[in-house]
């Protein structure tokens, strides 16, 4: 840790003759198991297991000021992308962990995996005196959303993504929601809480539709504060065709879906009422009403067929439809 320490000092400290001071100084570590194989067959297959290590670390500066006095916000700012340019030229060009290997005795062997900088942390900057000191930190943000491995699972907007995932439009997600979808799927909801998100908020509310059921869902996560009328199904996948409305979702998806069973079952309460108009039963040579049966003896229960011809009135069905029967015996 100290021979880390002292490379980090000494490859960002900025080399200025107004800065009195610049000490690096670990604040957090971290590690995160991986596992890669299935337990369950270790007869035919070994069980990988590696470790993702995360420090934090902040920089605190002393820098001399003029008697005008110093622009605390500026001077962090360039601080911050000096620092993170630094350290990562030197990361790209193999001289920090060859630096670091030879002040450790080639202890960086044992790393297989690549070691990037990131940045979670929010501006700290502070004056006092005739000097600005403070940990050199940004709390700009971006719209690009990707993961931040090595603690807790989370996504971030913050400046510091890694090298290897700017390149690569996997790691990029527009919203918040979509990064913990696609990379911590297993806990959707506890990803966004700790990312800073409100779960309530999370998703578009649009409709896409649930091959598992044939009924649509919206694209937002279920949680206790969440609005009772909404039918959050999870946030829905990039795959997934997105409508603004039930109607529209049911009618192109399931068309052979009579369009008001697949709305009644898709939005709260989730049940299908009928539409109170009269459709021909030809087996029972009758033509029968469409709601609930334990509504009304003339209910013959709710129609779940698309195309199916409906009417206004029991005299208008059995006059076009069983013209042969008469209307007592129709009904």
């Amino acid at each position: 840790v100290d021979t880390l320490r002292d490379l980090l000092r000494s490859v960002a400290c900025p080399a200025d003759s107004s800065v009195t001071s610049c000490e690096v100084s670990f604040v957090n570590a971290l590690t995160k198991s991986l596992s890669i194989g299935n337990s369950r067959r270790l007869s035919v297959s070994r069980l990988l297991s590696s470790e993702i290590l995360s420090l934090s670390y902040v920089f605190d500066i002393d820098v001399d000021c003029s008697a005008a006095g110093c622009n605390v916000a500026s001077i962090s700012e360039a601080l911050q992308n000096a620092a993170a340019q630094d350290l990562n030229a030197a990361l790209q060009s193999g001289q920090f962990m060859d630096r670091l290997g030879a002040g450790t005795g080639n202890a960086t062997a044992i790393i297989s995996g690549e070691v990037t900088l990131d940045d979670s942390t929010c501006d700290n900057s502070q004056t006092t005196g005739g000097s600005t000191s403070g940990t050199v930190l940004s709390s700009e943000v971006s719209s690009v959303w990707y993961p931040s491995w090595g603690g807790e699972d989370k996504c971030t907007n913050k400046p510091g993504m890694p090298q290897y995932m700017r390149g690569n439009s996997h790691y990029h997600s527009s919203a918040l929601s979509a990064c913990c979808k696609k990379h911590f799927h297993w806990d959707v909801s506890g990803c966004v809480v700790a990312s800073g998100g409100d779960v309530a908020k999370s998703g578009t509310e649009e409709w896409y539709i649930n091959w598992g059921v044939f009924r649509c869902h919206q694209s937002c996560i279920k949680s206790s504060s969440q609005d009772p009328s909404l039918n959050c199904g999870g946030i829905a996948d990039g795959s997934d065709v997105l409508f603004t409305s039930v109607e529209e979702c049911c009618t192109t998806m399931v068309p052979w879906i009579a369009k008001h069973i697949c709305v009644g079952e898709s939005s709260p309460p989730y049940q299908a009422t009928g539409t109170g108009k009269w459709y021909v039963s030809y087996f029972n040579q009758k033509c029968i009403k469409d709601c609930l049966v334990e509504e009304s003896p003339s209910c013959g229960g709710v129609n779940t067929e698309s195309g199916v011809e409906m009417f206004a009135s029991s005299q208008a069905c059995c006059s076009t439809r069983l013209w042969w029967v008469g209307q007592e015996d129709c009904t």
